[in-house]
């Protein structure tokens, strides 16, 4: 993705594994970890790129 748009990262807490790949990835620093579960911290900073639902590996982030 990269580009930006009106869409924003939505966390499926029940998926996601708390790897950390999409807050390291986020180059806007909008996610972060809390209790090894991914969470919008930053959610203003967001671009709308898609960065963090790409990198997933358990598909745990959609952007809507």
């Amino acid at each position: 993705m990269g580009d930006t748009s009106d869409k924003r990262p939505a966390i499926d807490v029940d998926e996601c594994t708390g790897c950390g790949l999409c807050v390291d990835v986020c180059e806007q620093e909008v996610l972060d970890l809390v209790d090894d579960i991914s969470v919008t911290a930053n959610i203003d900073n967001c671009t709308g790129c898609g960065n963090c639902a790409e990198e997933c590996p358990v598909e745990a982030i959609t952007m809507n």
